[in-house]
């Protein structure tokens, strides 16, 4: 987050893609993270959901149900931080396997 401090302080606006896996999906989208992320100067925040490359990833692209809960915590996050996280109608992508 060394890159992040530096940008703060030259007041350059810059945002965050957040790729959301099956092993992240409760630190990325949980309220500390998107502090700490508000706290370093992050302006816009989207989330992106992992697509696998190959069979041996395949365990990390969310689930259905990990899904609704990306949906419920996005949500969630809203409530607190609007003014970052992007709404899914704003360059808020979900990428969906096939």
């Amino acid at each position: 987050m060394t890159a992040m401090n530096k940008l703060n302080a030259k007041k350059i606006l810059f945002g965050g893609s957040i790729t959301v896996t099956t092993k992240n999906l409760l630190t990325v989208t949980s309220r500390d993270y998107i502090r700490e992320l508000v706290d370093k100067g992050v302006k816009a925040v989207t989330f992106v959901e992992y697509v696998p490359i190959n069979e041996l990833t395949m365990d990390l692209a969310p689930s259905d149900k990990e899904r609704e809960i990306l949906k419920e915590n996005i949500s969630e996050l809203r409530k607190e931080f609007d003014e970052i996280v992007l709404k899914k109608n704003i360059f808020n992508l979900y990428f969906r396997r096939i």
